[in-house]
């Protein structure tokens, strides 16, 4: 299951993409790509529409 996640570096908001899984009957990041910066994901958005 992949999820969006936030993460405060510094004081600036930036955007992950996780993806979980279970391993070993329990639950465990399996791989994380980086996005962007809050700012520049809403633009992507905004493009998008």
């Amino acid at each position: 299951m992949a999820s969006l996640y936030k993460k405060v570096i510094h004081g600036r908001p930036y955007r992950y993409l996780r993806q979980l899984g279970w391993v070993d009957g329990k639950p465990k990041m399996i791989s994380e790509w980086y996005v962007g910066t809050t700012a520049e994901f809403e633009a992507l958005l905004e493009g998008r529409q």
